[in-house]
Formats: C-alpha cells, structure tokens, sequence
C-alpha cells in the first residue's frame, strides 16, 4: 500500500473515531465531551500513536449537543446517527494527530474512501518520511513538506503516480 493511501487511511480513521466513541456517561453534553475526548484519545494511542490531548478536545468542543448526545448514546460499539457538520468536524481530528507510530501498518487499500477537503499535515508528512528513510532512501523532510503543504488528501492519493507529484516528491530524494 502507498504511503499516501496510509495518510489517507488515518484521516478517515479520524472520522471513525467519533463514531467509535461513547457509551452512557449519565451526564450532560459537556460531560460526554469528556467521555469522547478521552475515549478519542485511547483509541488514537493504539499501536503508539500519539496526539495533541487540547487539538482533540478543541475538536470534539465543536459538536453540537445533539451530535454528542448521539455519539454517546451510540456506544463504542454504535453507529451514531451524526449529522454532515459532525463528520466535517470529524475530519479534523486528522490534524490532532502528532505521530502515527504503527497505526497505518495494517491499512488495506480497499480500506480507504478519502473524503475531500483533509490536508497533509506535518505528522503525515513524518510517517512519510520515516517510511521512505526506513526502505533505504535518504529524504530531505522539508522538501517533502513544501512540496506536500497545502495539499488536498483525496486528490494526492488520486494523482500520487502521476509524473507531476512523482517528479515534485523525486526531487526531495537523494540516492
């Protein structure tokens, strides 16, 4: 699987999380914030990953009351019935993510349906790099990072075997 498919993989994996949340807290919205935040933060420490603990409750605190309420009640284990803002703001949590560690390594390809609108953020770029420097290439990070900043997910996945994104990420490498 493509690195980029594996960014992907996370970024979608982010959306999942809200779902994956939950459970009957007995309290109110701002409490099942809580609950969220911190079942959001165990699920995203799975296989080492690691993220920015406020970047995640900045992002939960932007769900409404209902959407909460839903998450909460739908269990670890549910499908909460969320609305489109919900899964817009779920996408953010991809941008909380500060090291992916092994999360990615039993992404599948088939595993990945990239929404439009998550860019590449600095801790998708190391995993990138980390990955390539591990295969025996020697990178030049910042390079990588210019070339991908501002980047759209979906279309980079879309076009990563393309001559134009080939050429600009073939750049950054040095034999």
């Amino acid at each position: 699987m493509s690195t980029t498919k594996k960014f992907a993989a996370a970024a979608i994996a982010a959306v999942s999380l809200l779902a994956a949340c939950g459970g009957d807290d007995g309290g109110d919205s701002a409490d099942g914030r809580d609950v969220i935040t911190g079942q959001l933060m165990e699920v995203i420490g799975t296989d080492g990953a690691e993220a920015d603990e406020d970047c995640v409750r900045d992002v939960v605190a932007q769900l409404s009351d209902e959407d909460v309420d839903a998450i909460v009640a739908a269990g670890p284990d549910g499908d909460p019935d969320v609305s489109a803002e919900a899964e817009d703001i779920g996408m953010k949590l991809a941008e909380c993510v500060t090291d992916f560690g092994d999360s990615l390594d039993s992404v599948e390809p088939g595993d990945v349906d990239i929404p439009e609108g998550v860019q590449v953020t600095d801790a998708m770029v190391d995993a990138m790099v980390a990955q390539m420097e591990a295969s025996g290439m020697t990178v030049d990070r910042d390079c990588i990072g210019e070339a991908l900043e501002g980047q759209d997910l979906a279309a980079l996945a879309e076009n990563a075997m393309t001559p134009e994104v080939m050429q600009s990420l073939m750049g950054c490498v040095t034999p």
